[in-house]
């Protein structure tokens, strides 16, 4: 069995408010850094779903979320790329935000309000989906971590470099709870540095199969803390300058 290396943590134009990179681009930064795959974990929140899903319908809501994977996937087939979809939910009351992976396009049908749910909620929704569910960047800068009850893992290192994400007690916070450790860049940006992967089969073909092999605590990962920690402090002087 072979195994390919991917992105865990991906937004796209469209899909999440901050971000900024068209699925070309996205497709060609993974392609050319040796990646075999790509998850979209584009937001789900109360602001979300105001800025980009105003007016429509729940079903509607859940058919423009998957358009945007159907068209990544599509861009990413042309160049051997696998695409799996998964979701960042920001739950209340507290705004913290939840990665799921392995849920199908009906289990949104039928759960479309997954951002008005508490974590607890949430929580109890996967485990009867049997899908995968971890907290992202847990110690970031004005982030409140969960309750390590009710989540499968989380992000102990998280490499989005606008940010102090503290992955030093991200990393401690999942051993001393025995959470499933995630890696993710937090990719938004088509000049924002690579800085983290994951293993898993090239067997896996679909999300739900992702969702199972997250949920196994088999993957394995890595992230650049020294590249990471170098970028935070070139941006965090660059915003200095600039005030």
């Amino acid at each position: 069995m072979s195994m390919i290396k991917i992105e865990a943590h991906c937004h796209s134009k469209g899909g999440s408010v901050c971000a900024e990179c068209t699925n070309e681009q996205i497709i060609e930064t993974y392609k050319s850094l040796g990646y075999g795959g790509v998850v979209l974990t584009n937001h789900y929140s109360i602001s979300t779903i105001k800025n980009n899903y105003a007016g429509l319908s729940d079903s509607q809501r859940v058919d423009a979320f998957f358009a945007l994977y159907d068209s990544l996937k599509a861009c990413g087939d042309k160049e051997g790329i696998k695409v799996f979809f998964g979701i960042e939910v920001r739950v209340v009351p507290t705004a913290t935000e939840y990665m799921i992976v392995g849920f199908t396009k009906q289990f949104l049908y039928d759960n479309p309000n997954l951002h008005l749910l508490t974590q607890e909620q949430l929580f109890t929704l996967c485990e009867r989906e049997n899908a995968f569910m971890c907290q992202t960047h847990p110690f970031r800068a004005g982030v409140k971590c969960g309750n390590p009850k009710y989540m499968h893992g989380a992000e102990c290192f998280n490499g989005h470099f606008h940010h102090v994400n503290h992955n030093a007690v991200a990393n401690d916070f999942c051993e001393k709870n025995n959470l499933i450790k995630m890696y993710g860049t937090d990719f938004h940006e088509n000049d924002q540095p690579v800085t983290s992967f994951m293993y898993i089969p090239d067997t896996i073909t679909d999300s739900v199969q992702l969702g199972q092999y997250f949920l196994s605590g088999k993957a394995t990962g890595g992230g650049d803390d020294v590249y990471y920690e170098l970028e935070l402090k070139k941006y965090r002087e660059a915003m200095g300058r600039c005030r």
